[in-house]
């Protein structure tokens, strides 16, 4: 029943104590015990919606507001090299979506759920443990993971030093990278030939023979935004003909980057 609009988790358990949790037992159930526990006007609204009926105008949906991805993690941990590598890919996949969408954010944020590491054990969806966000605006919009991983793993620093993490009291059950402050850029594009020509991975003494040497430091930060653009958007063109897993950008290393084992990019 909870998949209805207008039931949340407070409505739900009255419906369930009503012995009410899907929407045909709603559809059914009796309007004057409704409208006794809820009042006329929301037990004639649920009824209506259990029934498919709803007559509220269709409105268009406005632009995004944020970009997100999170994870509930197999195991509790507070183990930050295994925390920031699940922040990579995280930030990796917000980055493509805010690419494919055509936006750039001003925000960065990390969401954590805490639990004690000592605790008994409550039922599922009690409530039991806190959530946390930790956030940090950026001086200029921005829509590349690699930008957005690199702020998620100071603000997961921070949290770990201002919480239980770093004494081992606390322990992380679901890690979420989130960027807001979002708004639409023109959606660059590439020539179909710039997937051919991704240079490969250079050594440290290779790079410096590779870019050529700049006038200021604004022009050395153009250069290399450019060349994050550049990548990035071969990266798309490959994941959109083979799928987001056939390639991404290497945690340790800008120019790093990995084929998965199971996938042939050509």
């Amino acid at each position: 029943v909870r998949v209805l609009p207008g039931v949340g988790p407070r409505t739900g358990e009255a419906l369930a104590r009503l012995g009410i949790s899907t929407v045909g037992e709603l559809a059914s159930a009796s309007y004057d015990a409704l409208a006794r526990l809820f009042g006329a006007d929301h037990a004639s609204g649920l009824l209506l919606r259990a029934a498919g009926v709803d007559h509220s105008p269709v409105e268009v949906p406005g632009d995004p507001k944020s970009v997100s991805r999170e994870i509930t993690l197999v195991d509790d941990t507070t183990d930050l090299e295994f925390l920031n590598a699940r922040l990579h890919e995280l930030a990796d996949r917000v980055g493509r979506t805010l690419r494919h969408d055509g936006y750039a954010a001003r925000c960065v944020y990390i969401k954590l759920r805490l639990l004690p590491a000592k605790r008994v054990w409550k039922p599922e969806g009690s409530g039991f443990g806190r959530l946390i966000t930790r956030r940090l605006t950026l001086p200029a919009a921005t829509d590349a993971g690699q930008d957005i991983y690199t702020v998620a793993v100071q603000l997961l620093k921070q949290a770990a030093k201002s919480t239980g993490m770093e004494s081992g009291k606390e322990v992380v059950r679901l890690l979420g990278v989130g960027t807001s402050s979002i708004s639409p850029v023109p959606k660059a594009t590439l020539p179909k030939e710039s997937v051919q020509k991704l240079p490969a991975p250079n050594r440290p003494e290779e790079e410096a023979e590779r870019v050529p040497a700049v006038g200021n430091t604004e022009e050395r930060v153009f250069q290399q935004k450019d060349r994050q653009r550049r990548i990035n958007a071969s990266l798309d063109e490959i994941r959109e003909r083979y799928g987001f897993d056939a390639i991404t950008m290497g945690a340790k290393g800008k120019d790093a980057v990995r084929f998965s084992e199971d996938k042939q990019v050509s």
